[in-house]
């Protein structure tokens, strides 16, 4: 329908993330904390260079997983950040992580797939600092195939109604960064509509 020039509605879930201090709520797509916050921030350089979109993407993901990979197990990539984070009112885990991400996008760009098959809803993603066998596991997390021995390795992905964490660290909103100090509740928000030319 857009091709022919007829104007098409699209209706997209975001998340909200609820500040425990009163702070106001953000609506967004993509949130992240760990690796993620220097990823973004890494992406912001790039931006900067003059490359944009799935080009900007490529070249922030390849300098992430060389930044991790190249550093030891205390590296600043390598060596997470501490939180604790329940999801749908399970038992809280308290841990360093090297990444936690969530999303309300059903596809991604380049085709990656780090919360699995391409789904409504909200999804997430939780690994372990360090990050396990990671060259092994990258080519699992990012093709979203489901592979039995990542949760043992310290992966988790699925899906959520509540992910609540509590946390002193940054955190990064639609590719803003924001001060993490204190709780946060992460959850689907209503969807929205856009018009789409």
């Amino acid at each position: 329908a857009a091709r022919s020039g007829h104007p098409v509605i699209k209706t997209r879930a975001p998340l909200v993330v609820r500040w425990d201090d009163g702070r106001p709520s953000l609506h967004g797509f993509v949130f992240g904390l760990g690796a993620f916050v220097r990823v973004t921030s890494m992406s912001k350089k790039v931006n900067a260079l003059g490359a944009f979109h799935s080009l900007s993407v490529a070249l922030t993901l390849a300098g992430g997983v060389i930044g991790t990979l190249m550093g030891g197990a205390r590296d600043r990539w390598r060596a997470g950040v501490p939180l604790c984070m329940a999801i749908d009112g399970e038992e809280t885990r308290t841990a360093d992580r090297f990444v936690v991400m969530a999303t309300t996008l059903k596809r991604l760009p380049l085709g990656l797939k780090p919360f699995g098959p391409p789904r409504e809803g909200l999804k997430f993603l939780d690994v372990d600092a360090p990050p396990k066998h990671l060259p092994g596991a990258l080519p699992a997390l990012l093709s979203g195939r489901d592979a039995a021995w990542l949760p043992g390795l310290g992966y988790r992905r699925g899906d959520a109604q509540t992910i609540r964490i509590t946390t002193d660290q940054p955190l990064v909103v639609d590719g803003e960064v924001y001060d993490g100090a204190g709780g946060v509740t992460v959850v689907l928000a209503p969807a929205l509509r856009f018009l789409a030319a």
